[in-house]
């Protein structure tokens, strides 16, 4: 089912309505609540433009290079119960319809992404147990599994001839690189300090992989940069406890969201931070949420990417889902563009609230797809 979103409510599409998603551009978001899909924001404005509703709470979406086919993905079932389930999806955004769809036995990885690999036209996902799980994308069946580990993030290269998938082990984070045309890991990098692995992002030309890590003990987190070639740590600095990355197409700099909390209670840094990748400097980009016209000095910014054109990226503030507003309080914006050059925030998108204060949908994970035109 397709709704279209105007202003900040959503109504079914009706008999007669275009279902399509528009062409172009846009921020993907997905979404939970009242309305769990994938949600489409305008890329200039945040304004919610359309919703594909799922049956859950999807895991991220992913696209094939020529954009007719988007692929999404989530989890039915309960843990308890023992009968948890993996969903495949995959999405035409021409329609504005989910035209396939397959389940499998399993659960996926938390902070994993769902991956498109062009080399053999494959979706890969991580499932819980540490196994990396590629499906043939247009038709959903399993090809093959490989054992990688406890993935907290992964990236494909643009070429798409690599994916680098970042796991946690007991010796400290790993970056598995994976060739699509072997169909296994030939390369391991090792990042030093036994910490827990965040993220990973990629340069444009591939020369630099990033990487940030998180510590129950001590520090809340670091950011590594690492030479391809020699699998040298050429810098590494603070940040933030689950940090997550957004590179810009340049490759010129690299925006590091800096969250905390999560289960182990780290205090956030209430920053963003800015990485110049010739300078080799770190520095802080926005500090706290007073900068960003939140009302309130917190600044818990934990998902960021980056919009294609490289001029801004979008930040999720969770906080609305997480407090409840009364009376003539603040309304408080769930999604943030910022200019890479400036920090001034281009957009807002602030969710809807029902009648005891309480936020009716809310975003979980964030990207970036485009629509082709009709």
């Amino acid at each position: 089912m397709l709704f279209a979103c105007v202003g900040s409510g959503c109504d079914t599409v009706g008999p007669g309505d275009d279902p399509s998603l528009p062409a172009g551009p846009a921020v993907i978001a997905s979404v939970g609540g009242n309305a769990e899909g994938l949600w489409r924001f305008d890329l200039e404005t945040l304004e919610p433009t359309s919703v594909v509703e799922t049956d859950r709470t999807p895991i991220g979406v992913t696209a094939s290079p020529d954009h007719e086919h988007w692929y999404t993905a989530w989890g039915t079932g309960s843990a308890l119960d023992g009968d948890t389930r993996k969903v495949l999806a995959i999405l035409e955004p021409a329609s504005g319809r989910i035209t396939k769809r397959t389940s499998t036995p399993g659960s996926f990885r938390g902070r994993a992404p769902i991956l498109y690999e062009p080399v053999n036209d494959q979706l890969v996902v991580f499932d819980l147990d540490g196994t990396a799980q590629f499906f043939d994308a247009a038709t959903l069946e399993l090809a093959h599994e490989l054992p990688v580990g406890e993935v907290e993030g992964a990236a494909v290269a643009h070429t798409g001839e690599k994916i680098y998938i970042g796991v946690s082990t007991a010796s400290g984070p790993r970056v598995r690189v994976y060739d699509p045309t072997e169909a296994d890991i030939v390369n391991t990098i090792s990042l030093p300090d036994n910490l827990g692995l965040s993220d990973v992002a990629l340069s444009p030309d591939e020369r630099y992989l990033f990487a940030t890590t998180w510590s129950s003990l001590g520090p809340p987190g670091r950011f590594y940069m690492v030479d391809m070639k020699s699998s040298e740590v050429l810098f590494t600095g603070p940040v933030g406890s689950y940090a997550e990355l957004a590179v810009t197409p340049d490759g010129r700099h690299v925006f590091i969201d800096c969250p905390a909390g999560g289960m182990l209670g780290h205090v956030p840094t209430n920053q963003v931070l800015r990485f110049d990748t010739q300078a080799r400097e770190l520095g802080v980009f926005i500090e706290g949420g007073e900068a960003l016209g939140l009302g309130y000095e917190g600044l818990v910014a934990d998902k960021i990417t980056m919009l294609p054109g490289g001029e801004a990226f979008a930040i999720r503030n969770p906080s609305p889902a997480r407090i409840r507003l009364d009376g003539g309080e603040q309304a408080i914006p769930a999604l943030i563009k910022v200019d890479t050059e400036t920090a001034e925030v281009l957009a807002t998108y602030t969710p809807e609230r029902d009648e005891e204060g309480y936020v009716k949908s809310y975003i979980l994970h964030l990207g970036t797809a485009t629509a082709p035109d009709l």
